[in-house]
């Protein structure tokens, strides 16, 4: 009898493990407009999603003429940024689910590895050549090191993992090098020694000392915070254009702070990352794209605030027309990459810089219905069913309504013309909404591209009325690709008005 109850013990807990082991995470799509009249008077779809796990669940009982050993499991509903929900399926329990009206998809939730978009501190760019000059684990000479300041190379390892190498080797200090790659780019980094960093130039100069004298000496003198050092600067590391999708688009939009920004920390965590910190802090100062998308993400949000009728498109239009492009000099924003020249361009900052307060009240906004953006992604290729995970709804892509980048009612201008085209040309229909004052006139302004005729028409705009809508034509005449220097050229377009400058930026590529 004993032996009998274990035997059936024992083929349980295999069922149960082979069924486990069948079952994962899946994130399911559903069109939002198949659900029921009578659920969706309800402040929650929760209820409909709870009776579609049910009836997944029945259905596969029925196949099995048994309960399920481990029935499907809802784990999260979502209502906001997607519609549809979380749980544990079977394969079995996704052959039903896809007979469900209204579903889209069902996408298997699993960890990915992480690539180069948290932070700089990621980016190792460069492969040794000789371990020791990029202070990596382990190379070190002790007998060398001790007691002095040691220059490394940045790349392979995190800059901070370096000073603490230096400093198991005994040293007392060290000055970080950078690349032309890197530029003059410098992080406030928390090291656990005393050191410093240099940007591109001075580190060359800093390679030519050492290399040439026999005992090179060094120090590391504090001198406290530098403050009316022209900002801001475009980062390095920063993402730029030309975009990959195509360059009739202008990647990015707008740029905003992100380098050596003070942020809250956990204090359960080394400021450093490193094992051996051991110090406890409530801020940090970090760098990248987590930081400087809080600061477009909270400006957004205030302007919604400000314009609860504003849709998202219009919101961004804002940022990117009123965006500036000048220092705190008053002189062109530079680039800390050094790639072609000094001067960041639109490939690097977009529109410019983003300025809450001009965004507050931009005069004239390009609006762009979530339907165009669609149209777009059909043109790229994407299929119905792909898109139809954002539309949450059965869209279905038309060939006679695919939409160009440039047919895209966008606040900036991309052109892709051949090197030898001459008196090729591009148009594009723009419409602006007065958002400004109720009536008010503009006037265009345009800086011409090098290598490119623009000419408006009209050329000047009168609005009557809040909310009155005016289109404009705008054409592109290539007059002499194969003499401009580069393989880029930049403009401007600006309605001007007695209160308002609305710009929006120009990018020619020439292939």
């Amino acid at each position: 009898m004993i032996f009998r109850t274990l035997v059936l013990v024992l083929a349980f807990m295999v069922a149960n493990s082979t069924a486990l082991a069948d079952q994962q995470t899946y994130i399911v799509h559903i069109d939002k407009t198949k659900i029921r009249a009578s659920i969706h008077s309800q402040d929650s779809s929760k209820p409909w999603f709870e009776s579609i796990i049910d009836s997944i669940s029945e259905a596969s009982m029925q196949e099995d003429g048994e309960e399920d050993i481990l029935a499907p499991q809802l784990l999260y509903a979502y209502e906001t940024s997607m519609f549809g929900f979380a749980a544990h399926l079977s394969k079995k329990h996704l052959k039903y689910l896809n007979q469900v009206e209204g579903f889209l998809s069902a996408i298997p939730d699993e960890l990915s590895t992480l690539h180069t978009t948290y932070s700089p501190q990621f980016l190792g760019l460069r492969s040794a050549t000789k371990e020791a000059q990029y202070c990596t684990g382990g190379s070190l000479d002790p007998k060398l090191v001790h007691g002095k300041i040691v220059a490394c190379e940045r790349g392979i390892n995190g800059r901070t993992e370096k000073g603490e190498e230096v400093k198991m080797a005994g040293g007392s200090g060290m000055i970080l090098l950078n690349n032309e790659y890197q530029g003059e780019e410098l992080f406030a980094d928390p090291h656990i020694l005393p050191a410093t960093s240099l940007g591109a130039s001075a580190s060359k100069i800093v390679r030519s000392y050492s290399e040439s004298v026999k005992k090179p000496t060094a120090s590391i003198s504090f001198m406290g915070t530098k403050f009316r050092d022209p900002a801001p600067v475009m980062a390095a590391f920063s993402s730029r254009g030309p975009s990959l999708v195509g360059s009739d688009v202008i990647k990015p939009d707008v740029t905003a702070p992100g380098v050596n920004i003070l942020a809250a920390w956990p204090p359960k965590i080394s400021p450093s990352f490193l094992k051996s910190d051991k110090r406890k802090v409530s801020f940090n100062i970090l760098s990248g794209t987590s930081m400087s998308c809080p600061h477009v993400s909270g400006i957004a949000a205030l302007l919604k605030s400000l314009h609860k009728d504003w849709s998202p498109a219009a919101i961004k239009s804002a940022l990117m027309t009123t965006a500036y492009t000048l220092n705190n000099k008053g002189a062109p924003i530079s680039d800390m990459a050094y790639n072609d020249s000094p001067l960041a361009t639109p490939f690097v900052f977009g529109s410019g810089h983003v300025n809450p307060v001009s965004a507050s009240d931009p005069g004239l906004v390009y609006d762009i219905s979530t339907k165009d953006y669609f149209n777009y992604l059909c043109n790229i290729n994407y299929t119905s069913s792909q898109i139809a995970l954002l539309s949450r709804s059965n869209f279905v892509c038309s060939r006679k309504a695919f939409l160009q980048a440039g047919d895209l009612n966008y606040p900036s201008f991309a052109v892709l013309f051949g090197r030898s085209a001459f008196n090729a040309s591009v148009t594009y229909r723009r419409v602006v909404t007065n958002v400004g004052k109720s009536r008010s006139s503009y006037a265009v302004k345009v800086e011409q591209p090098n290598g490119v005729s623009v000419s408006v028409e009209p050329r000047k705009l009168k609005f009557e009325k809040l909310g009155q809508k005016l289109s404009y034509n705008v054409t592109f005449l290539a007059t002499g690709g194969g003499k401009v220097g580069g393989s880029s050229s930049f403009g401007s377009l600006i309605w001007v008005s007695d209160r308002y400058k609305v710009r929006s930026p120009i990018a020619i590529t020439w292939q």
